[in-house]
């Protein structure tokens, strides 16, 4: 093989890598949206088999509105002749079809398509007196989602729940953790976004923060995931 062609293909392959790490935007359907991009010549969104959905031929934000839709749908968006994301839009209810005990934030939920079943494996509760203690002592694996307010903190970590994963950094506000001696404590006016615990006989608790943002898409997916038990 020659030297030059060893340099294309090798110049090829990094073309399409580039291409694989577009950024994955994800909007509302229903609603109009602004992107965090802004075109000095004009834009265009178009489906995956090159239908076009949106555009502006002038300078300005990304901004547009796409009608209901009833699944997720991936666009890809095209600023100044170059492709600069893909772009997820969701349902206007993207938890329709899930189910759970709806103790509190009830009308939000339902709001975005969740139903409420009495004794259902999930359940979505506000914290109360040694939260975390008095679910790891439940008698069968449950998924529990708890919405928090900040006169609940701190909150102590029992022993038993043995795995924990931090969500994304948050510009402001959210939790954060701090060892003090042997306790653990989940606290407020750390950076991270939300807490998800395993115990040791199997429960799975999401912990959300005080300002969880009904309107931030991704915030609702975090929900959508760990109702569905995808990987967070």
């Amino acid at each position: 093989m020659s030297k030059l062609l060893t340099i294309l293909l090798a110049l090829s392959g990094i073309l399409l890598t580039a291409a694989e790490f577009l950024p994955n935007l994800q909007i509302w359907s229903g609603r109009e949206q602004t992107l965090p991009l802004t075109a000095s010549q004009g834009w265009k969104l178009e489906t995956e088999h090159g239908r076009l959905v949106a555009e502006r031929r002038a300078a300005g934000p990304v901004q547009f509105s796409l009608p209901p839709l009833n699944a997720p749908e991936t666009f890809t968006l095209t600023v100044d002749d170059r492709r600069a994301a893909r772009v997820t839009a969701h349902p206007a209810k993207p938890l329709a079809g899930l189910a759970a005990q709806l103790n509190c934030r009830r009308k939000e939920l339902e709001a975005l398509g969740m139903k409420h079943v009495e004794m259902a494996a999930t359940t979505v509760t506000a914290p109360w007196s040694e939260q975390l203690e008095r679910i790891g002592r439940s008698s069968r694996p449950l998924r529990i989602v708890v919405f928090t307010e900040t006169r609940d903190f701190p909150l102590k970590i029992a022993s038993g729940w043995q795995s924990i994963l931090l969500g994304r950094p948050q510009e402001r506000g959210g939790l954060g953790i701090v060892c003090d001696g042997r306790e653990r404590l989940v606290d407020v006016g750390g950076g991270i976004g939300w807490l998800l615990a395993v115990h040791t006989i199997g429960d799975r608790l999401l912990l959300l923060p005080p300002d969880f943002d009904w309107n931030d898409l991704n915030q609702v997916l975090i929900l959508q995931k760990f109702f569905l038990q995808k990987e967070m």
